[in-house]
């Protein structure tokens, strides 16, 4: 994919999932967020600028330590300036999480649904509270979650199954510029192989393109895992391009 429409989708997912701080760096975008994910504690390297790469990298690393957090860059085949994988790799930095980023087409996703799905425009402290007991979240990042997905500019949809009175599965839809991004789907594992998963994919894509007029839809999700890229080709999802994370070893 050629470089301009992976910043665009680098864009796309930045706004979907927004930091409580940026700071620009001479075209980088270093976010931080309390230590809550990789994507929102990490150096964006998505523009170019004129400044030393040694002296950018340097100054990152400051800001992180003076915060607590270990240096990490988040990047694509697109990273600026070309070289910066290597220098990282040959400076400390492992090489971890790869992601493949997928896209398809809305109009060729199918339709489903599924008892007890619905849709909510804002985001609540139990969907939250639930998403974290789905994956596993420490309870201290509840507060920085809820007031990222606050923070959201772009028109967003929370997607939440309930079954027998509790909450099995979630999932978020967010639009900007005729895309949606699909973020935070997950189930219950007493209640996968159900179809929940691929009915609020479904839905939330096909509120994007009624609500919105979009057209195609975007997600991210780890390489290694099988069962979700096995969901994902059956949808009609297709690798796009990837990304990955250089986190400073020594800072563990």
């Amino acid at each position: 994919m050629d470089t301009s429409t992976i910043r665009f989708v680098e864009e796309l997912s930045l706004n979907a999932w927004p930091a409580l701080q940026t700071n620009l760096v001479d075209g980088w975008l270093l976010r931080l967020s309390a230590g809550y994910t990789r994507r929102a504690n990490s150096v964006q390297p998505l523009y170019p600028g004129r400044l030393p790469l040694v002296e950018k990298v340097q100054h990152c690393e400051e800001v992180f330590q003076r915060v607590g957090i270990a240096p990490c860059f988040k990047l694509t085949g697109a990273a600026e300036p070309a070289g910066l994988d290597g220098y990282l790799a040959a400076n400390g930095y492992q090489r971890e999480a790869e992601t493949s980023v997928q896209l398809a087409a809305i109009v060729d996703l199918p339709a489903t649904n599924a008892r007890g799905l619905r849709l909510n425009h804002t985001v609540t402290p139990q969907w939250c509270a639930a998403f974290a007991a789905l994956t596993g979240i420490a309870a201290k990042h509840l507060p920085t979650m809820q007031t990222m997905l606050e923070a959201l500019t772009p028109a967003a949809v929370f997607a939440s199954v309930k079954l027998d009175g509790r909450l099995v599965a979630t999932g978020l839809a967010v639009v900007e510029r005729e895309c949606a991004g699909l973020f935070d789907l997950a189930v219950d594992p007493n209640h996968r192989r159900q179809g929940l998963a691929t009915a609020m994919a479904s839905t939330l894509c096909r509120w994007a393109a009624d609500a919105h007029g979009t057209q195609t839809a975007y997600l991210q999700v780890v390489a290694d895992n099988e069962p979700a890229l096995s969901l994902y080709r059956r949808l009609g999802f297709v690798e796009a391009y990837r990304y990955w994370y250089r986190i400073k070893a020594s800072s563990r």
